[in-house]
């Protein structure tokens, strides 16, 4: 063997030697103690601590968020209302009628009515039945007040001896709309008037006839009116006044399911009274005549007898609470006149 063969010998054995590098092995022991195994979970590890939200704060949070809502809400619409226009009209609508003693019937959802007997000498108005109605709108422009005018129409009808007005205006909403109508009816005094009151509120003034009223919200005033047989009152909620009288004979049945009956005759009516309260109360006292109350041991109570003298007298009022309020109570006549005062005679001069 040669002298280069030698040295390439050599320094092949060298270059190997230099190739050859041990295979680096991880000391998992090692990190796990200083690092901590991060895949496992296992080893050192680190915690937040929280605090607990006491449970008003989110509530308090949604309800200032509600509020600044709505008082967004009602910044535009108050913005928009505020350069609304209104419009009205005074329409007055002429029913003739062949008798002096027709029905009118008259059904109301939001209106203010009226209902006076015609005046005696009115010729104007004789041999009908006569409706007066101020309809006023309000609406977000000119254009839109002078179109909802336009439409609201009350269209009363006549059948036989029956007349129908409807005095809630045919007519269109829109975003910013508010409508409201006031109504005159005038009736021959003799007419028998029902009406079905939704809201709103009424009276009745000067009647003579039957009368029966459906009040499911709103106030009724029935003032000098005379009841005429089969008159009747369901008060569903609200309030009705009554002061006036009973035609000879005349029969008068209230019931109230919620609100409140104020009922005024005169001292000397002489008519029976039926009385019965499921819930609520009965109030019957100041007459003249004799009338027995019982309580049961719950809220049950009843009354019975007569107003004045005549224990058999031909008018029945027929009284029912099942929730609310009635009283029956009588009208107390003044007198004319206010006696005199007497005079105080002069004191004797002082020495």
């Amino acid at each position: 063997m040669g002298l280069g063969d030698e040295r390439r010998t050599r320094g092949g054995s060298g270059d190997q030697a230099a190739d050859w590098v041990p295979p680096f092995t991880a000391d998992d022991d090692d990190d796990d103690e200083r690092y901590g195994d991060r895949r496992s979970g296992r080893g050192a590890s680190a915690s937040v601590a929280t605090m607990p939200v006491a449970w008003y704060v989110p509530f308090t949070g949604r309800l200032l968020m509600l509020f600044a809502i709505g008082l967004i809400g009602a910044a535009v619409f108050g913005g928009l209302f505020s350069i609304s226009k209104t419009e009205s009209k005074t329409t007055t609508y002429v029913v003739p009628i062949t008798t002096d003693r027709p029905t009118v019937h008259i059904d109301s959802a939001a209106s203010r009515i009226s209902v006076v007997p015609i005046a005696a000498g009115d010729t104007t108005r004789a041999n009908t039945v006569t409706i007066e109605a101020v309809t006023e709108v309000r609406n977000f422009s000119r254009f839109q007040a002078e179109r909802a005018l336009a439409l609201a129409t009350l269209n009363p009808t006549v059948s036989g001896n029956d007349v129908y007005i409807n005095t809630q205006p045919d007519g269109e909403g829109s975003f910013v709309f508010e409508r409201s109508t006031r109504v005159t009816i005038y009736v021959p005094e003799g007419s028998a008037i029902e009406l079905r009151l939704q809201a709103g509120s009424a009276n009745i003034r000067g009647i003579t006839g039957r009368v029966a009223v459906a009040l499911n919200g709103g106030n009724l005033d029935l003032l000098d009116v005379t009841l005429g047989d089969r008159s009747s009152i369901v008060l569903n909620g609200g309030n009705i006044d009554l002061d006036g009288q009973l035609q000879a004979g005349a029969s008068l049945n209230v019931e109230v399911n919620g609100g409140n009956a104020s009922l005024r005759l005169p001292l000397r009516t002489e008519a029976r009274v039926s009385a019965t309260a499921e819930a609520g109360n009965l109030d019957i006292v100041g007459w003249g005549g004799a009338i027995s109350t019982l309580r049961d041991q719950g809220a049950s109570a009843s009354a019975s007898g007569y107003l004045y003298k005549d224990s058999n007298a031909a008018s029945v009022i027929t009284l029912r609470v099942n929730a609310g309020n009635i009283s029956l109570h009588p009208l107390v006549d003044l007198p004319s006149t206010v006696p005199a005062i007497p005079t105080i005679p002069a004191l004797p001069p002082t020495r």
